[in-house]
């Protein structure tokens, strides 16, 4: 897949605009700070697959290892242990190179000097070219707490002296974003999408985020025109 193929279009919905493209640039280097395992496919899974297509390297970063996400009677190990084996499942089927767990208590993220320093230091040594992360007003607080982590640490590279900026893409889990700034068709990697939602079995179990994350990407699909031949497509929106 060769150079980046774009489509300006308008946004039917709050009256704004965004980019909306199926093709990424090759060879570049990903970033994904999700919070818990899943959150990464949820907002960002189908943009994640087209990296993998175009021969991007791509590292995960799980933030917590959702230990929250899974009732009791397993012990918070036990749990932690399940949700991380989901997510390094989920991350082989997407193709995603290199995953890292974090392991800071779930539901009790903070963005504090210790944690920016953490992201900032993985910035450093990635040096990606796009960094993913949950929006800024996301209904969640660990993954506001991550956004906030992305930003600061940014914000102190932007300080040093060589000339490096990634781009930020911020997607969406609990809360669609208001205005949208860039749309990614992923039609033709949705059934990866999918599939690598399916390895998060404990999470599916109590919700149906399947269900919900089809009818996101499709809502987006929609109000993007998206579409695969004559019917409407899936599409994953991002802020910045």
């Amino acid at each position: 897949m060769q150079g980046v193929l774009k489509t300006l279009v308008v946004a039917l919905l709050f009256g704004g605009s965004a980019y909306c493209s199926n093709e990424v640039e090759e060879g570049k280097k990903i970033l994904v700070l999700s919070p818990h395992p899943d959150d990464d496919v949820l907002g960002c899974g189908g943009a994640i697959a087209h990296h993998v297509a175009s021969g991007d390297k791509v590292t995960t970063v799980y933030v917590t290892s959702g230990e929250m996400g899974i009732a009791e009677p397993p012990g918070p190990q036990m749990r932690a242990k399940i949700r991380e084996q989901e997510g390094s499942r989920a991350s082989e089927i997407l193709g995603v190179q290199h995953t890292q767990f974090l392991r800071l208590p779930d539901g009790h993220v903070q963005a504090n000097n210790y944690t920016v320093s953490f992201i900032e230091n993985i910035i450093t040594r990635e040096r990606p070219a796009i960094i993913y992360a949950p929006h800024d007003d996301d209904g969640h607080n660990d993954h506001r707490e991550v956004c906030k982590m992305v930003r600061i640490a940014l914000d102190r590279l932007s300080h040093r002296s060589d000339s490096y900026v990634p781009t930020l893409r911020l997607y969406e889990v609990w809360t669609p974003l208001a205005a949208p700034t860039y749309v990614e068709d992923i039609s033709d990697v949705m059934e990866t999408k999918m599939a690598a939602l399916a390895a998060h079995a404990s999470q599916l179990a109590g919700i149906a985020y399947d269900e919900g994350v089809a009818g996101l990407n499709r809502y987006r699909g929609v109000v993007h025109g998206v579409h695969i031949g004559s019917q409407i497509g899936y599409a994953e929106a991002f802020g910045e």
